[in-house]
């Protein structure tokens, strides 16, 4: 259980060190505490991997056990492949920073709703897939993305001398062999 909340939360946070959600704390952070920032990522992103783990687990009741677990290794196999597009097409574009008022409801919203339909969403939805540990991705995720938001937050500006397409390319070679992982680890059962 330890080891699949300690990947769960490392594959969360290399996903989200170069996702929407860590540039819109970069933003954010010109404007809000970082403490705000870092307590409305967390309500927004453990609101959506508690959907994600939900939606997994309707699912893994239908599928079963391996078959569960190779769709899970085909769900990261799948980000993977999303991770690598978006490296190669990624533009550097400036962000415009939030008005100074925004309400700490609104900043939970932006954390939510830029995660649905994400490759983090994806990932956590796949661990829950494979794993049949809903709580423990859910949680672990939710650390995860966290953490990278957080560091976002914290950083500030120095993390954008890291090129976005090399932190894109290494979170795309860990979530693809995490998916094979999956997939092939139901073959010698």
């Amino acid at each position: 259980m330890l080891r699949l909340a300690a990947t769960v939360v490392v594959a969360s946070m290399l996903g989200e060190l170069t996702d929407k959600t860590m540039i819109a704390a970069l933003v954010l952070a010109r404007r809000h505490r970082a403490v705000r920032i870092l307590a409305a990522a967390a309500l927004g992103v453990g609101a959506q991997a508690t959907l994600a783990v939900v939606l997994a687990s309707l699912v893994r009741g239908v599928l079963g056990g391996p078959d569960a677990q190779r769709a899970g290794g085909g769900v990261l196999v799948a980000a993977a492949v999303v991770l690598l597009v978006l490296a190669w097409r990624r533009r550097d574009e400036a962000a415009q920073a939030p008005p100074a008022d925004r309400p700490f409801v609104a900043l939970v919203g932006i954390f939510f709703l830029a995660e649905l339909g994400d490759v983090t969403q994806a990932t956590t939805a796949s661990f829950a897939l494979a794993s049949g540990r809903p709580l423990v991705v859910a949680v672990a995720a939710t650390l995860g993305m966290s953490a990278a938001i957080g560091l976002g937050a914290l950083v500030g500006t120095r993390l954008a001398a890291v090129p976005e397409r090399a932190l894109l390319l290494v979170a795309a070679a860990v979530v693809a062999v995490l998916g094979i992982g999956e997939f092939t680890a139901t073959f010698a059962l």
